[in-house]
């Protein structure tokens, strides 16, 4: 379960960021933060000031263009979207990312600027330890030189197996 992959240090960043990734409706607050209350609550009650301070803190790290942490997801651009999402797993506190498709539906710069993000994460030049990385799809020059990163290529249909039929006397065709 996805609890269990947090606890282990894991983190994934689905494609499809508006209906596996992000609950839209909610503010970026609720995004980053509804799945970890350790640092934002005070003797088991949440603190909606710890919260905002959390949201604020990703915003700036990630450069997530928005009014302020209690705006909705919803009324981001698809670039900024996907940063709130990535902001949720590092809040999480996940050693090993699994991004499918980091850059799908979104702007070239913002797809630019994601890149740059994943290379400081894969080598820890954003102040923290580096991260074990694994991206999915990602066309494009970027990660090749970073030994903690490694890039899946597109999966394509496996192979039409292939069917043998006994002929005559016992002998096989293809």
């Amino acid at each position: 379960t996805p609890v269990q992959r947090w606890r282990q240090g894991a983190g994934m960043l689905s494609e499809d960021r508006s209906h596996e990734g992000l609950a839209t409706p909610l503010s970026i607050t609720d995004n980053i933060t509804m799945n970890l209350g350790v640092d934002t609550a005070i003797g088991g009650f949440v603190s909606p000031r710890r919260l905002a301070a959390a949201a604020d803190h990703w915003i700036r790290q990630l450069g997530i263009k928005a009014a302020g942490p209690h705006q909705t997801v919803a009324a981001l651009s698809g670039g900024n979207q996907q940063k709130v999402a990535l902001a949720r797993l590092l809040h999480q506190r996940v050693d090993i990312l699994l991004l499918d498709e980091p850059t799908r539906g979104i702007d070239v710069a913002s797809k630019q600027h994601l890149y740059e993000l994943i290379d400081r994460l894969a080598s820890g030049s954003d102040g923290s330890a580096p991260r074990a990385i694994l991206v999915g799809f990602m066309p494009g020059p970027l990660l090749t030189n970073r030994p903690r990163t490694m890039l899946a290529p597109p999966c394509a249909a496996p192979p039409a197996p292939t069917v043998s039929v006994p002929g005559p006397f016992g002998l096989s065709s293809s």
